[in-house]
């Protein structure tokens, strides 16, 4: 259904809803992405397939975005695509393909540094078959 870029002082953060929890964390990747490259402009010539695993939800979302900014780190890596090919809520796992390139601040435009997605202020309900969450971003 969409997301939103939210402004929280020294913070940032993001929020999201869909009717599926494979595209509320989509969704949650794409936000957080946005605040680094215009995603508009990420071309998806490089697949990276990443696997995450937590001991509960809310752990499954902080590994997954936290394990996506690892890549940006470290391999400098930005998505343009996300597709969740596999999402276990009970067993905590998630499994996803990301379609991506190597981040170009020239054409990609230059964003936020993000550290770490936190547990502060985190937040996922369900409420009449529509997922929401919150996620706040240490950048």
């Amino acid at each position: 259904m969409g997301y939103k870029v939210i402004d929280a002082g020294s913070d940032a953060g993001i929020r999201a809803e869909s009717f599926s929890l494979e595209g509320l964390f989509r969704e949650l990747a794409l936000a957080m992405y946005s605040m680094t490259a215009d995603p508009d402009k990420v071309n998806a010539s490089i697949v990276e397939r990443v696997e995450v695993m937590s001991h509960s939800l809310e752990g499954l979302l902080v590994a997954w975005l936290n394990e996506l900014i690892y890549l940006l780190d470290t391999r400098g890596f930005v998505a343009g695509r996300v597709e969740i090919t596999s999402l276990d809520a009970e067993g905590f796992r998630l499994m996803a393909v990301l379609g991506g390139e190597t981040l170009d601040t020239v054409r990609h435009g230059h964003g936020l540094l993000i550290k770490a997605a936190t547990y502060h202020d985190l937040r996922i309900e369900k409420n009449d078959g529509l997922w929401s969450a919150q996620v706040m971003l240490d950048i």
